[in-house]
């Protein structure tokens, strides 16, 4: 009784931990979807395919929980560690009595931390790599602003105060154009190979964490030991854990390898 007060008690803190993760990551998402459309066009923060996918839907059985109304980052390594993650669920609330479900919740929060501070490595790096250039967007927008907002009739040629960027504003919109496309080149070009991209870091250990993870579900059914397909998804789910925790380690180790030494 006492062990299972202790796990509730931890599984109160993880949750609350978990959840506050989750909301400050969606708000560097936004800003560093901002950073990205400036000079790509794909922005995604996430993998489009699961590191781990396995021919079982769930490794529970029955499955549990099926839609997951929070958007956990866990889901890009294996969609189905987030089976116990609906906290509306009393089904889910049930079992985070039980250690082992606990270990899926932390394995849950290391990936969601990841997620967070690579976003904040790349979000700060980046931020400060293209700094220079937010200024002459700003006097562009600033210029074009102006230009829509007069009247064809009571269009004044005018220049931006202390502007760095050679323009006078001219009746011919695309003077515009082509110098925000000059500036958005000269961006890409200047900045692009240092820019931090979080998929390319995710994706570089795809290839080890599935070869292992397939190598082992490969012993586990040709073993001469006869294990059932109910002992077998446990075993593979704590393996799962377990993979999980030293992608989660890799990712953060190139992230942080990638960032450039900042001023300051």
């Amino acid at each position: 009784y006492t062990e299972m007060l202790c796990n509730l008690v931890e599984f109160v803190k993880l949750r609350e931990n978990l959840i506050s993760t989750l909301y400050e990551t969606h708000k560097l998402t936004e800003a560093y979807k901002t950073q990205q459309e400036v000079i790509y066009n794909n922005a995604s923060v996430v993998l489009t395919e699961p590191v781990i996918t396995n021919s079982a839907s769930q490794y529970i059985d029955p499955p549990i929980c099926k839609n997951c109304v929070l958007n956990f980052a866990v889901k890009e390594f294996d969609s189905r560690l987030q089976s116990l993650l609906c906290f509306h669920s009393l089904d889910c609330l049930k079992l985070f009595v039980l250690q082992s479900s606990l270990h899926e919740l932390r394995a849950a929060l290391h990936h969601q931390k990841m997620h967070l501070q690579a976003l904040q490595v790349a979000v700060q790096t980046n931020h400060w790599m293209y700094l220079p250039y937010m200024r002459a967007f700003a006097e562009l927008d600033s210029a074009m602003g102006r230009f829509a907002a007069s009247s064809n009739k009571k269009r004044r040629s005018f220049t931006v105060p202390n502007s760095i960027l050679p323009l006078k504003v001219s009746e011919d919109i695309k003077i515009y154009s082509n110098e925000e496309e000059k500036v958005r080149k000269k961006l890409a070009k200047s900045i692009a190979d240092c820019f931090i991209e979080i998929v390319p870091a995710k994706a570089a250990y795809c290839d080890t964490i599935k070869n292992g993870y397939k190598e082992f579900e490969n012993s586990l059914r040709n073993s001469k030991a006869k294990h059932t397909e109910i002992s077998i998804q446990k075993l593979l789910k704590s393996y799962s854990i377990y993979l999980l925790h030293q992608y989660c380690d890799q990712v953060l180790s190139l992230i942080h390898i990638s960032e450039p030494t900042r001023p300051y």
